[in-house]
C-alpha cells in the first residue's frame, strides 16, 4: 500500500490569518508539526512509500522530512497546480500508484491513532470509499482496481464506515482544541518528541526550570526554553520550541508557539500567544501587541558584525578619555585578568581580552570608574572589529557558556552590553533573558541608550 499527502494551500486559510509566517503544514500540534502525525500514522498502517504533494511546493517540507530512510520509509515530492482536482492529481501521480492499493489524505484533516496499537490498513483491490469534508479536505482508501472510477467530485465518494476517525482542521477553535486534546488526553497516542517517561509531562532538550517555577502536569515543553522565576506553568500549557517565558508568568491551558518571548508578570488563560499576537481561540481574534517588553517574536536575524558607526564612536571615545586616562592610570595599580571568550554563535572563534579587575578604593581608582576607563583599552579592538562597543554579554569560553549559547540565535561580545545596562550582570539567569531579548531589538538607538545609561550612571556614581 502507498500514500499521498496532499498539501493544498486553499484549506490553510486559517493558518495565514492567524500564523503568517508558519509553513501552515508544518504548523506545530502539540510539539510536532502537523504532517509528522500523518506521516507517523502512515507507518503504523504499514505503509511504507509516501508522496507528499503540493500546490505551493517549497523546500521547508523536504527539508524536515528528507527522503524518509530515516524512519525507515520512501517520501517522494510532488507539484499540483491550485486548480487541479483530486482526481486529475492521481491522474498525474498514476505512476507512483501504480499497481498498489492507496491512502488518500487531503488538506488539514486529524485522524485520532494510538501508536500502542497499531493497525494496519487492510482493504481490497476493489475498495473506493472515503469521506469529503470540502473539496480539498478529505480522505480516501482506492483500491488498485478501481483508480478510473474516482469521481470527479469528492463528494459523490461511497462513505467508509467505523475505518478511521478523522475530523477537519479547519479553524483555529480546531486547532486550540486538539491541542488540548493532545496534552490532556491524547500525548501517550503519539510519538512526541521529548524526554521523560511520563506522558503528562512532556520536555525537550536545553530547557532551563529555576526551582522556584510551579510546573501544574499536563504540559508540553519543548526545546531551548527559558522559564523565568516565579512562574506558574499548567495545567494545559504547551511551549514550543526557542521560547522565553520571563519572571512570574502563568499560563494555564494556554499555547505558547514557538520563537516567542512572553514578558514579566503576564498571566494567559485559554489562549494562544504567537509571537507578538495574543490570539483567543474562540472567538477567532487576535491582538497585536506594540509593546515589546510584553510580547516578542524571537527570529534569528542573521550574523552580527560591529558596524561603522559603533566604530566611529569608538574612536571619539578614545580620543575624548585620552588625557583622563593618562591623568588616572599612573596613580592606581591596577590587575587585569586574561580571559579567554567566545566571538560568535558558533563559538568556533575565541578572543583572548585583558579584562581589569577592580582597581582600590582611592581617590584616582574612583574617579578611574566614575570615567569608565576600565574599559579604555578594549576600544581599538572596537576600531578593528574584533569586539563591539555595544554587544553581548561577554561569556568566557566555558562548557557551561558553550551549552548557553547553542539556545542563543547569534552572539557578539561588547564592551558594554544590555545585562549592564539594566544591572543584571551579576545574576546569570536574568542575564541570559537579558541578552536574549537584546539580540532581537538591538539597532542604532538602542545601542545609544544603553551606551549613554551606562556612561551617565557611573558617571554620577556618588564616591
Amino acid at each position: 500500500m502507498k500514500a499521498i499527502l496532499y498539501c493544498p494551500e486553499s484549506s490553510t486559510e486559517w493558518i495565514r490569518k492567524f500564523f503568517p509566517d508558519y509553513p501552515p503544514y508544518l504548523l506545530r500540534f502539540g510539539n510536532k508539526p502537523y504532517l509528522g502525525f500523518l506521516v507517523d500514522f502512515c507507518i503504523l498502517s504499514g505503509i511504507r512509500e509516501i508522496r507528499i504533494v503540493s500546490d505551493n511546493p517549497t523546500s521547508e517540507l523536504y527539508d524536515h522530512f528528507g527522503d524518509g530512510m530515516p524512519l525507515g520509509i520512501q517520501i517522494s515530492y510532488a507539484a499540483a497546480h491550485p486548480e487541479e482536482t483530486l482526481k486529475k492529481l492521481l491522474l498525474k501521480n498514476r505512476a507512483f500508484c501504480a499497481g498498489d492499493d492507496l491512502l488518500l489524505l487531503s488538506g488539514m484533516i486529524w485522524i485520532d491513532y494510538d501508536k500502542r496499537k497499531p493497525e494496519p490498513l487492510q482493504f481490497d483491490a476493489d475498495t473506493l470509499c472515503g469521506r469529503a469534508f470540502t473539496e480539498t479536505d478529505g480522505w480516501y482508501l482506492i483500491g488498485r482496481n478501481r483508480f478510473p472510477d474516482f469521481p470527479d467530485t469528492p463528494a459523490e465518494m461511497q462513505l467508509c464506515s467505523d475505518i478511521l476517525e478523522v475530523t477537519p482542521v479547519d479553524s483555529i477553535q480546531m486547532f486550540y482544541q486538539q491541542n488540548m486534546r493532545i496534552v490532556y488526553e491524547q500525548s501517550a497516542c503519539y510519538n512526541l518528541p521529548g524526554y521523560g517517561d511520563s506522558a503528562t509531562f512532556i520536555i525537550g532538550r536545553d530547557v532551563e526550570i529555576p526551582k522556584s517555577v510551579t510546573v501544574s502536569t499536563p504540559v508540553i515543553l519543548g526545546s531551548s526554553i527559558q522559564l523565568g522565576k516565579d512562574s506558574c506553568i499548567g495545567p494545559g500549557a504547551i511551549i514550543g520550541d526557542n521560547s522565553l517565558i520571563d519572571n512570574g508568568v502563568i499560563l494555564n491551558n494556554a499555547i505558547v508557539m514557538g520563537n516567542t518571548y512572553v514578558g514579566s508578570k503576564l498571566q494567559f488563560e485559554d489562549k494562544i500567544i504567537y509571537r507578538n499576537y495574543i490570539i483567543d481561540p474562540r472567538k477567532g481574534v487576535k491582538l497585536d501587541i506594540v509593546d515589546e517588553f510584553l510580547l516578542t517574536p524571537l527570529v534569528k536575524q542573521g550574523y552580527w558584525s560591529c558596524p561603522v558607526t559603533q566604530r566611529v564612536i569608538a574612536l571619539l571615545m578614545l580620543v575624548f578619555y585620552f588625557i583622563p586616562f593618562l591623568l588616572f592610570r599612573p596613580f592606581i595599580r591596577i590587575h587585569a585578568e586574561e580571559v579567554e571568550c567566545y566571538m560568535n554563535q558558533q563559538r568556533k572563534r575565541k578572543l583572548k581580552l585583558h579584562l581589569y579587575i577592580q582597581p582600590p578604593d582611592s581617590f584616582p581608582g574612583r574617579y578611574f570608574l566614575k570615567f569608565s576607563l576600565d574599559r579604555y583599552h578594549l576600544l581599538p579592538l572596537v576600531l578593528t572589529g574584533r569586539l563591539r562597543l555595544v554587544g553581548s554579554y561577554i561569556l568566557e569560553a566555558t562548557p557551561e557558556n558553550a551549552r548557553i549559547l547553542k539556545q542563543f540565535p547569534d552572539y557578539a561580545p561588547g564592551i558594554f552590553s544590555y545585562s549592564e545596562y539594566l544591572q543584571h550582570d551579576n545574576d546569570p539567569f536574568q542575564r541570559e533573558i537579558d541578552e536574549l531579548y537584546y539580540m532581537y531589538h538591538a539597532s542604532f538607538w538602542n545601542n545609544f541608550k544603553i551606551l549613554k545609561g551606562i556612561l551617565m550612571r557611573n558617571l554620577l556614581k556618588r564616591t
